[in-house]
């Protein structure tokens, strides 16, 4: 018998227990411009957090704590925040400019769409290593006094890692891709998550997140954003979760024991 599991069968106190994360918020929504994805957070190793950053330190965890997870919603405008306890926390993805407006700031920015004065609609900005801005559009002037096929074209959201897609050139009839998402094996397979959506436009719209749920991807345009996640791993060698809430689907992947949460929740170790 491993040495911690005599020590839980004799009453003994077990050592803390060292836990992975990737917590997801939710994407923003889609407007002209497309939605911000929700803020990407990760611990896990060999793999890439959001913003450009690289994986973070994993948490040791007193074990007989109750640690509550909340995964935020898509938006209908800003994405919710999620969170792991108080230990770490993303933030919502910014939604995409109506027209003639900039894009609002979040995890990762909503993309700009054409204003009405004679400066560039931007991108929403992104939370530093968490993602990156909205594309902006350059037809601020030209769009002011025209409602040509040209100024229905938008900027793309921000990813979690790439910027959005801006529309640089007055001529443009392609609305902006969303930036890149990351892709992380966490739970077996490579899944791209936190996709900025892709920007509207007369022709054809930027390809994007999209609305899917617990991806955190922005909305593409006229669309809410995905609804985020929170995924958690630890050894295999360790005991299990001594209980959870929220319905988590735990499965073993390698060598790891992997919890995701697809809503609110709990778990205690």
């Amino acid at each position: 018998m491993a040495m911690m599991q005599m020590l839980a069968a004799l009453g003994g106190t077990l050592p803390p227990i060292e836990v992975e994360y990737l917590v997801i918020a939710g994407g923003g929504s889609g407007n002209n411009g497309g939605g911000g994805a929700g803020g990407y957070r990760s611990s896990i190793s060999g793999e890439s957090s959001g913003g450009g950053n690289s994986a973070e330190s994993s948490l040791i965890l007193d074990r007989g704590t109750t640690f509550v997870i909340t995964v935020g919603a898509g938006g209908g405008g800003n994405g919710g925040a999620s969170s792991f306890s108080t230990l770490v926390t993303t933030v919502g993805g910014g939604a995409g400019a109506s027209k003639r407006n900039d894009g609002n700031a979040g995890g990762s920015g909503g993309g700009g769409a054409d204003s009405s004065s004679e400066a560039v609609a931007n991108g929403g900005s992104g939370t530093t290593n968490q993602g990156y801005s909205g594309g902006s559009d350059i037809k601020a002037w030209y769009c002011s006094f025209l409602d040509r096929a040209e100024c229905l074209t938008h900027a793309g959201g921000g990813g979690a890692a790439g910027q959005g897609g801006s529309i640089s050139t007055i001529e443009s009839t392609s609305g902006g891709n969303g930036g890149d998402g990351v892709a992380s094996s966490v739970t077996g397979s490579s899944v791209y998550r936190a996709g900025g959506g892709g920007g509207g436009a007369a022709g054809s719209a930027g390809l994007g997140g999209g609305s899917t749920a617990n991806l955190g991807g922005g909305g593409n345009a006229g669309s809410s954003g995905g609804s985020g996640v929170v995924i958690l791993r630890h050894l295999n060698s360790e005991l299990p979760a001594a209980s959870t809430t929220g319905s988590p689907t735990i499965s073993v992947v390698g060598s790891y024991r992997v919890y995701v949460f697809n809503g609110t929740g709990s778990i205690r170790f």
